[in-house]
């Protein structure tokens, strides 16, 4: 990596590279690179790419899943947790992104993907 720290935006637009080429396997490919990072430790980078990367809608709910997979990979239940609940709160575009939604959801903004919903539970599984 070029910087300390930076692991997950280069491996996330590498995964994105890699959607581009197989679109249909984007969610898979998102996810795969979240425990990917977070077995390798770096659940922080994720967080930290998840709220200061340069991210838009384009990855949608798996982006914020994978983010929780990789903080319950690395045994970080609360931070998982605290991942799912900032970017719900925060009204953030990821959570209702139209262009996860849209293919997802069929234009519904306001639900929640099952991957966010599965790691949620994940987490509190891990915490118990």
């Amino acid at each position: 990596c070029e910087e300390e720290g930076n692991e997950a935006k280069e491996v996330f637009d590498a995964t994105w590279k890699m959607c581009m080429v197989s679109p249909t396997d984007q969610e898979k490919y998102i996810l795969s690179a979240g425990l990917a990072l977070g077995r390798a430790g770096k659940y922080q980078s994720c967080i930290d790419f998840l709220k200061h990367g340069d991210v838009d809608d384009t990855m949608g709910q798996p982006l914020i899943a994978a983010t929780m997979l990789a903080c319950i990979k690395s045994f970080q239940y609360k931070e998982a947790l605290q991942v799912y609940q900032n970017a719900y709160l925060s009204s953030s575009s990821l959570m209702s992104g139209a262009s996860t939604t849209e293919w997802q959801w069929g234009g519904k903004s306001d639900v929640i993907h099952p991957s966010c919903i599965d790691s949620v539970l994940r987490a509190f599984g891990g915490m118990a």
